[in-house]
């Protein structure tokens, strides 16, 4: 979904604004060097160089954060990668972009955020995320990662973890399925996870280093390693859901999938008696149904999207609630009241509920 053209009229006024200091019709170039992870070249390797979609695109069109976009462009052809500019690196790891200042702009006149993302045939993976501020642009030498000491057990409890750390990067690690982000979170780079949080999914695990350097942030993406979660389907699997008034058959918030669902438009208030409604594409709440009343311990919410702090909430009837937890932070999150309770409804709720991948329901 594309919100763009609800922002236009706001947008009108701001575009003078815009900051960039690249004429409209200068050439831009993006230029660089990708090594193996042994530091030879990285030769023959597609690297795949795409604009940012802006926040509201990004939070209507992907159940992930933009960290991700580059990524999803090398093996996915969603909307925006249509966009998507595409090299090979020569017998040197090197590869080169070209583009005019205007393509290098956002929409306001300021400067466009892209994304530079390659892989090896291996499995790891690197993106590196900048501005382009000016017309030569030289992104810093990327060596991928392919940590000799990576390992991951899951067992029915938590799943445990180590990877030799990268120098001066921040970690964190990602559990996918058939392309599906099913968990991230950020990591020392030894430790462990509740294995409700991957529940059933036979997927495959990868560790990320983080290094920021003058403006350009580089995720070094980890060779993935497989992953068969040991705690089972979690009890709300295959639970009905309802959304904006809708009822979704089936729902897919709980199928298992990781893949979300769409969500309907809504009708928005007009802001004068003549002007005509808007569609709004956020959402206040979607409610699962259990089915029968069950034992409540903990709720995972995978990619979720939210503007505002969200609340979860559960009742016996549908009509009662009680609040079961409160949250800042979206995205990948378990959330556990203060006791056990019974419930037959869970209800995720924020003033602004833009995406969620995938509810489960533990007792």
């Amino acid at each position: 979904m594309n919100l763009r053209p609800l922002m236009f009229g706001a947008l009108a006024v701001l575009i003078a604004c815009g900051t960039s200091n690249v004429a409209n019709d200068a050439d831009v170039t993006v230029s660089g060097v990708l090594r193996l992870p042994d530091g030879g070249p990285a030769a023959a390797v597609p690297v795949v160089l795409v604009e940012e979609p802006s926040g509201i695109d990004a939070l209507f069109e992907l159940t992930v954060t933009v960290t991700s976009i580059g990524m999803l462009c090398l093996t996915q052809q969603v909307s925006f990668c249509k966009g998507a500019r595409r090299a090979t690196t020569d017998e040197e790891g090197r590869y080169s972009f070209t583009m005019k200042g205007k393509d290098a702009k956002s929409i306001l006149g300021n400067p466009a955020h892209f994304a530079l993302s390659a892989r090896l045939d291996s499995g790891p993976r690197i993106q590196t995320r900048f501005p382009i501020e000016q017309a030569e642009v030289k992104v810093p030498e990327a060596r991928f990662w392919q940590p000799d000491g990576l390992r991951v057990q899951a067992g029915p409890q938590r799943v445990e973890y180590s990877w030799p750390p990268l120098a001066g990067a921040k970690h964190r690690l990602e559990v996918t399925e058939a392309d599906e982000l099913v968990w991230a979170q950020e990591s020392a780079p030894n430790g462990s996870f509740d294995a409700r949080a991957i529940a059933d999914a036979q997927g495959e695990f990868r560790a990320i280093a983080r290094v920021e350097r003058d403006g350009f942030t580089t995720d070094h993406h980890s060779q993935p390693v497989a992953v068969s979660g040991q705690a089972g389907a979690p009890p709300s699997r295959g639970s009905g859901c309802t959304l904006a008034g809708v009822t979704p058959q089936p729902c897919g918030f709980t199928d298992g999938r990781y893949a979300g669902a769409s969500l309907p438009q809504q009708v928005c208030p007009s802001a004068s008696a003549s002007a005509s409604p808007g569609t709004c594409g956020s959402h206040t709440w979607i409610t699962i149904d259990l089915g029968a009343a069950r034992q409540v311990t903990t709720v995972f919410l995978h990619g979720l999207s939210t503007s505002k702090d969200f609340e979860v909430s559960v009742s016996a009837d549908g009509a009662q609630w009680n609040r079961y937890a409160r949250h800042k932070r979206a995205g990948y999150v378990a959330l556990t009241g203060n006791s056990p309770v019974s419930a037959r409804y869970v209800r995720v709720q924020s003033e602004s509920l833009h995406a969620l991948q995938e509810a489960s329901v533990w007792g």
